[in-house]
Order: C-alpha cells, then structure tokens, then sequence
C-alpha cells in the first residue's frame, strides 16, 4: 500500500518543482502590475549593420485592453537617430528593460507623430500567445472532393479578378488616424523586382500592413554572423521568397529561450500555425520619411523557421529547416531567347497564392514590353506528392497587361489547391513555360448562324 502513495507523491514533487522552474525562468521579465509613470529604461535594436545599440526609454503610462484580453504600455523613445526617424517599420519587436529585466517589445506607434512615442506588447502577452495551442495540429486529408482531373477555370482578366484571394488581416482595417495607436508597419525588402511590379502590389500587401520596398537580393556569404545565435535586438528576416528574386519581411528579436524566439510583437499576418523561412539580417540604413521611416535590411542564410504568428507576434524555431515550394519559371521571350529562372516560395496557405502571382508577373516584366499587344502562352504543372500533377495553361492577349492574366493562370490553380480544404497538401513543386509574341493574336466571335431554325424536343 505504500508503494503507491510514494510514486504520487514523487509526481506531485516533481510538477512542483517544474511549475517552480517556470515561474523562476520568468524572474527575468518585468511585471506590468509594477511599473509606474516616468521610470526609464533601455531599449535595443540594429540602427546599422548587425550588432544592436541602445536607445532610452520612459514610461509614460499603461493602456489597459487596447484590444480583446491586451494591454499596452505607452512609452516615449529617444537616443540614436530616433530624434529625426521617430519609430521607423522595421523597428517592431525591438526589446525593452526595465531595471536589467525584460519588460516586452516595441510595436506600435501613432502615424505622423511628431515624437517617438509608442507602445510596448508586454513579454508575457507574446508568450501566452503561443503557449496556448503549442501542438501543431495534425491529421489525414478530409476532404477529396473532385479536385483531381478537375478543369479548372481560367482567370479574369486584371490582378483583381474574383477567384484570386485577397490578403486581409486585423490590420487591414485600421486605417491612418494620427490619433490611433497602430501597428508598426513591417518592411518587404523586394530585390531584383521591376518598380510595375511593385507598383501593383503594393495595395495587396498594404491591406495587411507590409510597406514594400526596392531593396537588394540576398547574399548569404555577406553576413558571414549569420550561423551565430540570435540575441535580443538583432535584425530578423522572415523569407518570403528566395532564388532569383528575394522578398524578405523585417523585424527586430524580442527574447531567446535556447532555440525558441519571439519577435515582432505584433502579427505579421496573423496567419496562426505557418512554416516560414527566418533568416538573420544586416541593417543597411535608417531611412527618415515623413510618412513613415523604414530600415532598410539585407537578409542572409536562412538559419531557422518562423511556426506561429499571432497578434502578439511571431515564435520560431533556430536551427529548423522549413520547407518552401520550388518554382521554376522558363520564358522564351518574343526576341527566341530563352531564359530560365528559378525561385522558392513560402509555403503559406494565405501568402502563397500572392506571391507565386508576384514572381510570375515580375519574371514577364522584366523581359517584355510594356507598351503595345502583347500574347502570352502559359502552361505547366503543379506537382503534389502521392497525387497526379496538376495541370495549367492559357493564352492571354492584350496592349494593356497580359501579363497579369498569365500570373494569375498560375497562381489560381495554387490558391485552389492550398483552399481546398487538404490539411497534409504537399505541393513539391511548380513548373511553368511562358511564351511572348509581341501582337495581337485575339480572336473575336463576330457572328453566330444556325443551319435550321427548329428543333424538335429531346435535341
């Protein structure tokens, strides 16, 4: 009978002493209930290049249930060049202490402020946020439906036709009051783009609080700290696309536990569970505007993996490789020449579909006219593992952008396939061959005739 009364007491010891643990792992952190008006503190975060500087912090006060079950802490920023940048995108996620103790990070601001002054998502919120469904969800495919061998239709003409999702997010609807606390927009850094590209894009990735900018395409031997840890303040980059072109969204790390990582302190998308690309990053400059001033970032090696992004920001993994989507691109160009490029893609149900259209536009762009009747061939394959491929295609003709109707001839099958409602879809990879003839190759119905006029029932 004793036996058994040791062993529960043994267990009741043992969740004691790790319950213990965890609450003393969290002595480093600065409780909210403590702070007071006009204490001061320090902030970090990467102004230039790789290594995080100080900037001063003070208190100003506590918003309580700035949103459903948050609180912010109000705070006025000064040191380095923030008296002429104010809170710049690409700033968010920058960590605050308050007496050597973590107290959470910066993340929003006031558009048009003529002061730094902005708010701080408490450390607690941003771990809470992905402590609470840490368990990737799993299970088989539970809808088959009749995708397979399944025409699907060819897109509208335009970037904004129906079948084409569009990106929304709580952010989208928060719009430029200066009187509104919001959150910081986040930098896309785009390298390699044609500005019409970016130009078109820049209102869908604009709704969910991204600011897209011309930047440089990586290059990973350049940041030769890239396989260094990550320290609270440093540059991060979370990888939308990588190849031939790189679209990279900036933020600054909150707090490292071991190879756990919180940053942003914000969404990027609020897309929940994902798998996407984090790479360490360079700061190149801080770019003063009176809008909104940004860093400019140049990411490096792809170092671990982003696998939640909540409001209260983004948790990864170092040292996890995500998986991408490769994508590769062949265009014969309407001089003959042949040109091969190739691309990988963040496999993310929300984004994918965006940014599959976005490479494929960019690629025709970059190679054909912008002016006058231009036809488009497309066809290609989306290879799914365990399923027959997936087959595309379509020929757009236009003087104005055929080139939208050819992205999209790719991008809505993807769409399809990631909507469909298949939780373990795996698509290993796109295929896609574009032809350009530089005329009109349109044809019109100009009449129809019929060789009788009667028809007798059951015809």
């Amino acid at each position: 009978m004793g036996k058994p009364w040791f062993y529960l007491t043994m267990a009741v010891l043992v969740l004691g002493f790790c319950a213990f643990s965890g609450a003393e792992s969290r002595e480093d952190f600065f409780r909210i209930d403590d702070l007071r008006p006009g204490m001061r503190g320090t902030g970090k975060t990467c102004f230039q290049g790789t290594e995080p500087e100080d900037f001063d912090v003070e208190i100003l006060g506590v918003l309580r249930g700035v949103s459903p079950g948050a609180d912010a802490i109000l705070a006025r920023f000064s040191g380095g060049p923030l008296e002429k940048t104010g809170i710049f995108s690409g700033m968010s996620g920058s960590p605050v202490f308050i007496d050597g103790k973590l107290l959470g990070a910066v993340a929003y601001s006031y558009a048009y402020s003529t002061e730094a002054i902005g708010g701080i998502t408490p450390i607690d919120q941003m771990i809470s946020a992905v402590e609470e469904s840490e368990a990737l969800p799993s299970g088989k495919i539970y809808k088959k439906g009749s995708l397979w061998n399944y025409k699907l239709p060819l897109p509208s003409s335009g970037l904004n036709a129906a079948e084409f999702p569009e990106l929304i997010s709580r952010r989208a609807n928060l719009s430029g009051g200066g009187n509104r606390l919001l959150p910081i927009t986040t930098p896309v850094s785009l390298g390699g783009f044609d500005p019409r590209a970016i130009k078109t894009f820049a209102p869908m990735f604009g709704g969910i609080g991204m600011t897209l900018l011309e930047g440089a395409a990586a290059d990973a031997a350049s940041l030769k700290t890239a396989v260094l840890p990550f320290q609270p303040g440093d540059n991060v980059a979370v990888s939308l696309v990588q190849g031939d072109l790189d679209v990279s969204a900036g933020g600054t790390v909150t707090w490292v536990d071991g190879d756990r990582l919180y940053a942003f302190g914000h969404e990027l998308m609020s897309s929940g569970f994902t798998e996407l690309p984090m790479r360490k990053a360079s700061a190149i400059a801080v770019i003063p505007n009176i809008e909104s001033s940004f860093k400019v970032l140049e990411a490096g090696a792809v170092i671990g993996t982003v696998r939640q992004d909540r409001s209260s920001g983004i948790f990864g993994i170092i040292g996890e490789r995500p998986r991408t989507i490769p994508l590769e691109a062949r265009l014969t160009t309407s001089r003959r020449a042949l040109k091969t490029f190739r691309y990988e893609i963040a496999r993310d149900a929300l984004l994918t579909p965006s940014l599959v259209s976005l490479v494929v536009y960019n690629t025709i762009l970059a190679s054909e006219r912008a002016q006058g009747f231009l036809t488009l061939r497309v066809t290609g394959k989306i290879r799914v593992k365990g399923q027959p491929d997936v087959e595309i295609g379509g020929r757009f003709s236009s003087n104005l952008d055929a080139a939208a109707g050819a992205s999209l001839a790719v991008a809505v099958p993807v769409n399809h396939l990631m909507a469909g409602g298949y939780e373990n879809l795996d698509i290993e990879g796109i295929e896609v061959d574009i032809t350009a003839v530089e005329r009109d190759q349109l044809a019109a119905l100009d009449s129809i005739r019929l060789d009788r006029t009667e028809a007798r029932a059951g015809e």
